[in-house]
């Protein structure tokens, strides 16, 4: 999956999310069963999608508080009480938003920074002939997709060189005053390495309204299998709520 086409990689994340959002909890099922392949097919070790459910855990809190709570309008808040109906539809809804974040997740982890920018660009390009200032937004989301890990990469160098310089505080309050102090310098090397990629941009021809689509690798065997099984993904769907509704 990692060698994917980065274009095939972004349609199956759109494409996926689509169906997610206009299927039944039977469709929830068959999405559900079809993620599990895609984990397996990754590699990708369990621990990757911590951060995801710790964000997915605090928003279920959100909903079920806010959605599975009933009242009428002439009465108080606390006079309400949490329906059967509510919850359900609540489990629904977070049905959908925990595999959303886990094919968003799984995206990101296998799609290098520069492949969703190139790839999200790629569906973007034909618009450019009909509205010009698309390019300048094609152009802009590439680069930052292709920036915020360059950002990561220097602020981990300056966290290792000032650990050097001596021991890292254990309080929170120091911790937050050290990560506070990396900032200015981590200011100054993005705006160097903005006017760098500037210079560069502007070096080969690149102004505002023009953008030139980045190459893509060989469409391979693997690509074509992948697109087949997405654009067959509404039939499989399909029938599989056909099946479980027989049953």
């Amino acid at each position: 999956m990692h060698a994917l086409d980065g274009r095939l990689k972004v349609a199956a994340l759109f494409w996926l999310s689509l169906w997610l959002t206009w299927s039944s909890w039977q469709g929830l099922l068959i999405n559900a069963l079809g993620v599990i392949p895609l984990i397996r097919l990754s590699h990708l070790p369990v621990k990757i999608f911590k951060s995801s459910l710790y964000a997915f855990f605090l928003l279920s809190l959100f909903y079920i508080v806010m959605s599975s709570w009933k009242l009428n309008s002439n009465e108080a808040f606390w006079r309400g009480y949490w329906s059967l109906a509510g919850i359900g539809a609540t489990g629904i809804i977070l049905w959908r938003i925990a595999l959303l974040f886990i094919l968003t997740r799984l995206f990101a982890a296998i799609t290098p920074p520069m492949e969703q920018g190139a790839g999200i660009a790629y569906f973007f390009t034909p618009l450019i002939k009909i509205f010009p200032r698309v390019a300048d937004f094609v152009l802009i989301l590439t680069l930052t997709l292709r920036f915020v890990p360059l950002l990561v990469e220097e602020a981990q160098l300056l966290a290792k060189a000032r650990i050097l310089k001596g021991a890292w505080p254990k309080s929170r309050l120091q911790k937050v005053i050290e990560v506070s102090r990396l900032m200015p310098p981590l200011l100054l090397l993005s705006l160097r390495r903005a006017d760098e990629l500037a210079e560069n941009l502007l070096a080969r021809g690149y102004t505002s309204g023009i953008y030139r689509s980045i190459s893509f690798g060989e469409w391979t065997c693997f690509d074509q299998k992948g697109l087949i099984i997405l654009i067959l993904w509404p039939v499989i769907l399909w029938g599989g709520e056909r099946i479980i509704n027989f049953f």
